[in-house]
């Protein structure tokens, strides 16, 4: 699953043709506007029409409600595939929604949130960091309450993260740390061979 939008389907298509070279026979989908649809359709299996509601990242917390499968791997739509991703949807079938990152106790995200902050305000000891992942892995139906909980946070963002800018990644590691879902290793999904 991707998103597309108007200034980057060209990308989108660019991830579907090389995760087709990769991983034969797996299905493809994007969400996008239905003006994309004719672009894209030729492209992807399923072609979901987007929230017209919600704006950028926002779409990000929405993907349960917009993937077809059961178990999916989502990618910013600027990712290239190269390798199957059977091995790794093996390895992080153990959560609900899974993605590379670290524990951190201290510092900023790229965006601004005060991990600091966030972890007072949740009682947790270590945070769990995926800034720049641009990639996820989740499952139904236990990814509804990742997502139920992702868009509750982002209600509540200015409450979590101060006066700074709306970052789903921000959001999705608040999650994954009140949840305590743990972080992937980074190279599970960047390492040129598998173990």
């Amino acid at each position: 699953l991707t998103l597309a939008t108007p200034n980057d389907y060209r990308k989108a298509i660019g991830l579907a043709l090389s995760a087709r070279i990769s991983n034969p026979g797996v299905p493809l989908a994007v969400a996008c506007t239905p003006k994309l649809r004719p672009l894209l359709a030729a492209y992807f299996d399923y072609v979901i029409d987007e929230d017209p509601t919600l704006r950028g990242f926002v779409h990000k917390v929405h993907l349960d409600r917009y993937t077809p499968f059961d178990n999916t791997f989502f990618f910013d739509s600027d990712v290239l595939v190269f390798k199957n991703l059977q091995v790794i949807a093996e390895r992080w079938a153990g959560q609900p929604y899974t993605a590379c990152g670290e524990y951190l106790s201290h510092g900023c995200s790229s965006f601004g949130l005060d991990f600091g902050k966030v972890l007072e305000k949740t009682g947790k000891k270590r945070m769990t960091v995926i800034d720049g992942a641009g990639h996820a892995f989740f499952r139904k139906p236990g990814c509804f309450g990742v997502f139920d909980l992702a868009r509750e946070v982002t209600k509540e963002h200015r409450e979590y993260a101060g006066d700074i800018r709306y970052a789903d990644e921000d959001v999705i590691d608040i999650v994954m740390t009140i949840l305590e879902l743990a972080p992937a290793p980074r190279h599970d999904v960047d390492r040129p061979e598998y173990d």
